[in-house]
């Protein structure tokens, strides 16, 4: 969600994360897809 505001924007996510990564680990972790069959499409 992206808010827009005279001297600001603000982008929040209110999704939660997938696939076993948390917030100790988002940078080591390898990428997870939310929707396999977007990712076949893709290739």
């Amino acid at each position: 969600m992206l808010k827009q505001y005279k001297d600001k924007l603000i982008l929040t996510n209110p999704g939660q994360f997938i696939g076993g990564i948390t917030e100790k680990n988002i940078l080591h972790h390898p990428p997870v897809a939310r929707n396999d069959h977007l990712m076949d499409l893709s290739l």
